[in-house]
């Protein structure tokens, strides 16, 4: 799993690997999907595979659907990725805080 490392931009990235582990499966297993067409990996500008968070969680309901995992396992991933997006959430959040800071007069910020 990586991240951006901009505070304003943080999102988490992930590689097939990081899915396959998601997913409870092999990388070679998630490439032979793709060679199948029954999934379609998104490539980033140097044509790797990386998927957001968002990503992941359509992933896991295809593979869900396909029946090539259980429910249990694609709730248990939603979950992680609901986790994973609230991170991204409350970054982007302090972001807009921290760019839109005022500092008072006794120069701590006034949290607007």
């Amino acid at each position: 799993m990586r991240t951006t490392t901009d505070p304003k931009n943080f999102r988490f990235h992930f590689t097939v690997t990081d899915l396959a582990r998601f997913l409870g499966k092999s990388p070679v297993t998630l490439r032979h999907w793709e060679r199948q067409g029954l999934v379609v990996f998104p490539r980033d500008t140097n044509g790797d595979r990386k998927l957001s968070t968002q990503d992941v969680r359509y992933m896991a309901r295809i593979a869900a659907n396909l029946g090539r995992i259980t429910e249990e396992r694609k709730n248990l991933v939603e979950a992680t990725i609901t986790m994973l997006q609230l991170v991204e959430q409350e970054n982007d959040d302090k972001g807009s805080i921290i760019g839109s800071a005022v500092v008072g007069q006794n120069g701590h910020g006034t949290g607007h």
